[in-house]
């Protein structure tokens, strides 16, 4: 989906680094002979976002440790060690390679034991909070047509969203006939304390908002909130430095890899072509 994308653009904080992520993203889609993003075909799944993980968990079966939490990561002569607890009681595998895919904040603590100079960079790495707030209602209650895929409000708007997806116009199946449904983002690094909003405060700032721009009357049919504290990690100045760090690390220590969605892009697309790029790397070396 194109709108991710352009919502972690408007959620970036610098000018700068926003004109230099685009020319870069302009050049690495050359390179990949990939299409662009503004005239690329919007796809979903029918039943959600959820089919494609649960799909690679079927694949995957009983090889997936699940409700295991990472506690270290260490190196002993040419093994990897990872230490992680699982029903109170703490384990120890030991591999060869390694691919951490975890948040960078969470990453950060996970590799500290390997390198507390390259745990201190990741954990820099900024997430702000976004909250999405669904609406969904009677189409005759929607004065302005909700025709296309949303919008986003520039900063100079001074509006308490940073944007609102027309998920029944893109996907009709989600909503039932005569409905419509609606998402909105609050917060970001615009304004991330109306993330950290109650729910109740956040329903009438949503719906004021949505009533003043697509001209609706009355309340919504049904309301359903989901929070996300740390949410799209920024790709801020200096963020090529860092990925800089992350590959030499790579090369320092053979056998480790990072995938996660502060390298090579946050869409659900970016993370698929970086999972592949992670995974012929393995199988190269293997």
């Amino acid at each position: 989906c194109n709108f991710p994308r352009q919502l972690h653009n408007l959620l970036l904080k610098n000018s700068c680094g926003l004109i230099i992520g685009t020319i870069k993203g302009a050049k690495e889609r050359k390179k990949r002979e990939e299409k662009s993003k503004v005239t690329a075909r919007m796809f979903s799944f029918i039943n959600g976002m959820g089919t494609l993980p649960k799909a690679i968990a079927n694949y995957l079966g009983d090889s997936v440790v699940l409700n295991a939490k990472v506690k270290s990561l260490k190196k002993y002569e040419d093994k990897f060690l990872i230490e992680f607890e699982k029903d109170g009681k703490v384990e120890t595998l030991s591999a060869d390679i390694v691919v951490v895919s975890t948040p960078a904040y969470v990453t950060a603590e996970i590799v500290k034991e390997l390198s507390e100079e390259l745990a201190q960079t990741l954990s820099k790495i900024y997430y702000p909070p976004v909250t999405e707030v669904v609406f969904g209602y009677k189409k005759e209650q929607v004065g302005l047509a909700p025709d296309g895929f949303g919008f986003l409000i520039p900063e100079k708007e001074n509006r308490k969203i940073l944007g609102t997806l027309w998920n029944s116009t893109i996907f009709p199946q989600r909503a039932p006939e005569g409905y419509v449904e609606f998402t909105t983002f609050v917060g970001g690094t615009r304004q991330p304390e109306l993330a950290l909003k109650r729910d109740d405060e956040l329903v009438k700032i949503v719906s004021d908002e949505l009533k003043d721009i697509m001209k609706i009357s009355g309340e919504p049919e049904f309301v359903w909130i989901s929070r996300w504290e740390k949410a799209i990690p920024q790709y801020n100045v200096g963020h090529l430095k860092i990925m800089d760090q992350i590959e030499r690390f790579e090369r320092e220590n053979e056998g480790i890899f990072f995938c996660a969605n502060y390298r090579g892009g946050i869409a659900v697309g970016d993370c698929v072509m970086s999972a592949e790029k992670t995974a012929n790397k393995i199988l190269n070396k293997v």
